[in-house]
């Protein structure tokens, strides 16, 4: 064999479906290697977490540059935690990490529970609308020229003018449609 044919077969195989799922396969697989690296802080993202509503708890809102003493309070409970995991202090770039995980967790936790307040109005708000037409029986007053309203619910009818009922799938034998005159909205 030469590498002409060589070269022709494994283009071949390659250039099959088959050869291509495999091939995008081993691609994502390498990218998921490069870039699937969690930072140092996500393995303690629940004591993090702790950490940050205990702070919250404990640093009262007119202490002054609350937010340094928050972060501080809530770094010391991680460190501690890491401690007694670790056997071992933190290093400066685990400090680092953990420091910048404490702020990203804050920061999630506080856009959170703004929106997950928000969601819980608007629904209420919705619940509210429900009942509110669902208790006045969804009528809905529909006004046609000619016509007078038109009730839409348990019946469906039309009331003419003149007082007669119809059915609301007919068209009024008794009001014929004017045409309307743009120029004159009146």
């Amino acid at each position: 064999m030469n590498w002409d044919t060589i070269l022709t077969n494994v283009w071949g195989a390659v250039n099959s479906p088959f050869g291509i799922g495999i091939l995008a396969a081993v691609v994502l697989w390498v990218l998921n290697r490069l870039y699937a690296k969690k930072p140092q802080w996500k393995k303690y993202e629940g004591t993090i977490i702790a950490a940050v509503k205990l702070a919250e708890k404990q640093i009262p809102d007119d202490t002054p540059n609350k937010a340094a003493a928050k972060l501080d309070a809530a770094l010391r409970y991680v460190l501690n935690v890491h401690r007694e995991v670790e056997n071992r202090r933190a290093t400066a770039q685990e400090v680092a990490a953990i420091r910048e995980g404490i702020q990203i967790v804050h920061a999630n936790l506080e856009t959170g529970g703004a929106l997950a307040t928000a969601v819980k109005t608007a629904c209420i708000l919705l619940l509210a609308c429900c009942l509110a037409f669902s208790g006045s029986g969804c009528t809905t007053v529909v006004v046609s020229p000619g016509a007078g309203p038109v009730n839409v619910g348990a019946t469906s009818s039309l009331v003419t003018t003149e007082g007669q009922e119809t059915d609301s799938r007919q068209a009024p034998a008794t009001q014929p449609m004017e045409d309307v005159d743009d120029a004159n909205p009146h």
